[in-house]
């Protein structure tokens, strides 16, 4: 019998065999409050009909596809939810810049936020992955030649779990990462971009991109 999350398993004679003091989430356990549950137990003692623990990365990952602004793990950093509460006030676009080159993205970093972006940073693939699953960026700089995964893997991986972002592809190696750049824009990247960036022309484009996104445009028109 359920009861207020305490777990109480009866015999089929009523007498009680054995009880679950600890909480026990809705949905772990069939049935709720003062529900009666039958339980089907095998020749060896085990409930046979038990159901599964839900897959936690799964339903975070289906809560970032559908929209959630970021996922935070308790015990709760409160400087940073209340950064990313700042950040998901829609003041000017909120930008992931991911470069290797730490200057580079220096540069990026300081250059849009002088006109009003809010901007943050990642130099390798892995942590544009976390940064991504924590906050909800309008677009993506994405250069190509990244540690330890690529742009265009870091790019795909990303796109499952925000599949509304805007990824602009940047490369300072065309000759040997065109390849995946072209494949990139292929798989709906927005643009590809040559280093060195020109800047007027790179805010140029992320105006263009929240004008776009809003009409629910993806990648750049033809």
């Amino acid at each position: 019998m359920c009861d207020a999350g305490t777990y109480s398993l009866y015999d089929v004679g009523g007498d009680c065999l054995a009880t679950i003091n600890g909480y026990v989430p809705n949905g772990v356990v069939p049935g709720s409050y003062g529900d009666y549950i039958e339980l089907k137990i095998d020749e060896n003692g085990f409930i046979t009909n038990w159901p599964k623990l839900p897959n936690v990365e799964e339903l975070l990952r289906e809560a970032l596809r559908n929209g959630a602004f970021g996922i935070m793990k308790k015990p709760l950093d409160f400087d940073k939810l209340f950064r990313l509460i700042d950040q998901a006030v829609p003041d000017g676009a909120l930008i992931l810049a991911v470069d290797d080159d730490k200057d580079f993205c220096t540069n990026i970093k300081d250059n849009l936020e002088e006109k009003g972006f809010r901007v943050s940073v990642a130099y390798d693939g892995n942590a544009a992955i976390k940064k991504a699953h924590e906050e909800n960026f309008d677009v993506i700089l994405l250069d190509m030649k990244l540690p330890p995964i690529n742009g265009l893997e870091t790019y795909l991986l990303i796109r499952d779990i925000r599949p509304n972002v805007i990824v602009t592809i940047i490369t300072g190696y065309p000759k040997e990462m065109g390849d995946l750049a072209r494949e990139a824009v292929e798989k709906n990247a927005y643009v590809c971009l040559e280093k060195p960036i020109d800047m007027d022309n790179l805010i140029s484009i992320i105006k263009q991109i929240k004008v776009h996104k809003a009409a629910g445009i993806r990648k750049k028109p033809e």
